[in-house]
């Protein structure tokens, strides 16, 4: 049985194995047997498949992505389900792209209206997309709506694209014991106003890193709730897959 709050613990024996030496398993991703890279002391950002590279984080979400859509843990991806991905490279986004309903991509600033290509990726601002009501059997994304100042109208927009009992599966920094969201800044008047530190996160497209708004909590799944999403906290590990350490959570929010 799992209590909330959810205490922290130390890494175990395993953990700290993979921690020195990486891991072998089921890459949930790409679907084939891979060695994992050295965990080092973050065991949801690294861990990354030698083949595919996704993270330990990556593959969470390929974990519960086909037990949604009932596909194997070994093999390809392959489903005719529409899915959007909020990232448009790294192993998550290639072990989709096959797929012909799959749709990836960016934001790359206010500059751009949603559905615009930019450098041949697709531009979307997930507080106002460009998607047509119910388009999407699943949205995926990993880490961004800490990045959104607004992440509850995110959230709404997202309800508004899905269809009827489709499923919004995501990870976001949660703090396991803690129950009110941590808003570390905002934005009042077109400007950004700290409440903390300023922190940043490494972004691909960003060399100087991408800021956090907010660090979530227990508040976020009841506010999912109003906003009309059933939520379900996954809280992961199978040292089958690579799926390890003591913050193994994905979101599961399905539309109502």
């Amino acid at each position: 049985m799992i209590l909330y709050p959810i205490p922290d613990r130390g890494p175990n024996t395993i953990e700290n194995i993979a921690s020195k030496f990486g891991s072998i398993g089921i890459c949930t991703a790409c679907g084939r047997i891979a060695y994992f890279r050295r965990y080092l002391d973050n065991h949801r950002e690294f861990g990354n498949c030698l083949l595919c590279g996704a993270s330990n984080r990556k593959r969470q979400i390929c974990y519960l992505l086909r037990k949604d859509l009932k596909i194997k843990n070994i093999g390809k991806i392959t489903t005719a389900a529409s899915i959007l991905s909020a990232e448009a490279s790294g192993g998550l986004h290639n072990s989709l792209k096959h797929n012909i309903n799959y749709i990836s991509s960016e934001y790359f600033g206010d500059s751009y209206k949603s559905g615009e290509m930019v450098n041949g990726t697709l531009h979307v601002n997930l507080l106002e997309t460009h998607f047509e009501d119910n388009k999407f059997d699943v949205v995926l994304s990993s880490d961004v709506f800490e990045h959104i100042p607004d992440p509850y109208q995110a959230f709404r927009e997202i309800h508004r694209i899905l269809k009827p009992g489709g499923v919004h599966i995501f990870t976001v920094p949660f703090y396991q014991t803690h129950y009110f969201d941590e808003k570390r800044a905002e934005i009042i008047d077109n400007h950004i106003v700290h409440h903390m530190d300023p922190m940043y996160h490494l972004d691909p497209l960003n060399p100087n890193g991408i800021l956090v708004y907010n660090i979530f909590s227990l508040e976020m799944i009841l506010n999912l709730s109003k906003l009309g999403y059933r939520t379900i906290m996954h809280k992961l590990y199978d040292f089958r897959y690579g799926i390890f350490g003591n913050n193994a959570t994905v979101f599961e929010s399905r539309k109502i």
